[in-house]
This record gives structure tokens, sequence and C-alpha cells, in this order.
């Protein structure tokens, strides 16, 4: 998919902000998963974000993803308060 420079740009923004966002709320969000945002994809319209995940569990089978979405509204909210001021309607997120 051939994206523009303004998505690539939003991409990372997000990606970077997500990351610093798992890594300081892992224990009060994600019950302190080491879960990594390896990719963020924007759509066109920036409405909708897909986030892309590597994750170590230490204690067997996890469905990361399930917690994921579980926490996506406080995810969101968190995502808001970083980057509010850079753009102006934070995307939907997909995990």
């Amino acid at each position: 998919m051939s994206a523009s420079i303004r998505t690539n740009r939003i991409a990372r923004l997000l990606q970077k902000a997500l990351g610093d966002i798992v890594l300081q709320e892992t224990h009060r969000l994600l019950n302190g998963y080491m879960i990594t945002i390896t990719e963020v994809e924007v759509s066109p319209d920036l409405s909708l974000a897909k986030v892309y995940l590597s994750v170590v569990a230490i204690d067997g089978e996890v469905d990361v993803v399930v917690l994921m979405e579980q926490q996506k509204k406080a995810l969101r909210k968190l995502l808001g308060q970083r980057v509010g001021k850079k753009i102006r309607k934070v995307p939907d997120l997909r995990f």
C-alpha cells in the first residue's frame, strides 16, 4: 500500500506514543505483559490505525489482543492526551 508522507508521519507518531504508553502503563492496564508496538498503519482518512504487536508472555498462552481490545478506550484516551496537539482526531485502534 502506497502511503502518503502525512500518513507515514502520523503512523510513526502513534507508534512512538503507544510504545511509551505501553511501557509506562503496562502494570496498570495490561497485567505486566511485555508488549512491543512493532508497526502502526493509518488509513488514508486518518480514522483507523492498525496496531501490530509483539508479545512475550511469561506464564503461558495469553490472548493479549483481547486484553488490548478491552483496554482500547483507556489507551485511546491516554493517546489523545499525548498527541492531541499534533492531530485533530485520535484514530480508532485495531489490534
